[in-house]
Parts: structure tokens; C-alpha cells; sequence
């Protein structure tokens, strides 16, 4: 019995896991000119939930069209325009996006890369060396997972482990049973 209640709380834990997710790149490149970014956020509740957004960035940055309040079971889009930098130019910065829907928080890091004009490039180009096909099944194997986010990844895992446990549990009770 104490089985059966372990597995269902990591159920609703997986499953309440959930409330939102969010769509949003995990790197930006910003040249000359300004870069607008869409980011999507769902409300997989069944209840309106309020949104505050927030965005850290070296960068100048500006939010725009952030809704006050997401409705049950839909998404809301919204944008974040990046203007260009000099000093920033040929760095890579880490940003911070902060969403709040409801009481629950999820935080996203998006690495936000400044290119140096045209003119200014340091790049080196040498030879790239053949690549198996294998490998690049693995690469965008490993992408794909990048693209997950860490919210989705943690319910996946956890989803497999009650999955485990629930089968491991069947088995037991029908072995008990013979």
C-alpha cells in the first residue's frame, strides 16, 4: 500500500510539475542592427493565472506585448528587442528571464553573443575535418535534449522512474499472486 501511495505522489508531482513551460532560444546572436526574440509561455492549468516577466541583460533590452494575465489551457507571446552594443561587440553575455505565472517561478539563461561588424572579423578559418554521419546523429541527439530545458527534463525523468516502479510493482503483485 505504502507502494501504491509513493507512486501516485510521484505521479502528481510529475504532473503538477507542469503548471507552465516556456519557449524561449537559449542563444541569440545580435549584429548591427537590433534583435527581437520571441518567447511563449503556457498556461497548461486550469485556472487564469497572472504573469510578471523580468529580463537582466548587459544588453539594452525592452519587453513588449507582456500580457497581465494568461487565460486557463492558453499561451501568451511576447518579445524582447536586444539593441546593438560597441563595447559589447565580439562577447558572449549570459541573461537572466524571469517569469512568474501564478505563484510559480521559472528561470531561463539565454546567452545573448555580440558580433563585431563585418569589417572587424578575428575569425581564423582552417579546414574542418569529415565528419561520420554517426556523429552527427549524436549532435542532434544532444541538441534536441538542449531544447527540452531542464523543467521538461526533470518530468520526463521523473515520469520514466514512476514508470519503473509502477511496472516493477506489477510484477511483484502478480508473482504474490501465484
Amino acid at each position: 500500500m505504502k507502494i501504491m501511495a509513493l507512486l501516485a505522489a510521484l505521479i502528481f508531482i510529475t504532473a503538477s510539475a507542469s503548471a507552465f513551460t516556456v519557449e524561449s532560444p537559449n542563444n541569440v546572436f545580435v549584429f548591427e542592427s537590433e534583435k527581437e526574440i520571441t518567447i511563449r509561455v503556457f498556461n497548461d492549468s486550469s485556472v487564469q493565472k497572472s504573469l510578471d516577466v523580468k529580463f537582466y541583460s548587459p544588453a539594452h533590452s525592452e519587453l513588449i506585448g507582456v500580457q497581465e494575465k494568461i487565460q486557463a489551457d492558453s499561451h501568451s507571446s511576447f518579445s524582447i528587442r536586444l539593441l546593438p552594443r560597441e563595447d559589447l561587440a565580439g562577447q558572449t553575455y549570459e541573461s537572466t528571464l524571469e517569469i512568474e505565472l501564478g505563484n510559480t517561478k521559472i528561470i531561463r539563461k539565454i546567452d545573448i553573443s555580440f558580433k563585431k561588424p563585418s569589417g572587424e572579423s578575428s575569425i581564423i578559418m582552417a579546414p574542418v575535418p569529415p565528419v561520420s554521419p554517426d556523429f552527427n546523429a549524436i549532435g542532434a541527439g544532444f541538441a534536441t535534449l538542449g531544447m527540452i530545458g531542464m523543467e521538461n527534463a526533470l518530468n520526463i525523468v521523473l515520469g520514466i522512474i514512476a514508470a519503473v516502479l509502477l511496472i516493477a510493482f506489477i510484477a511483484r503483485f502478480l508473482r504474490r499472486l501465484k
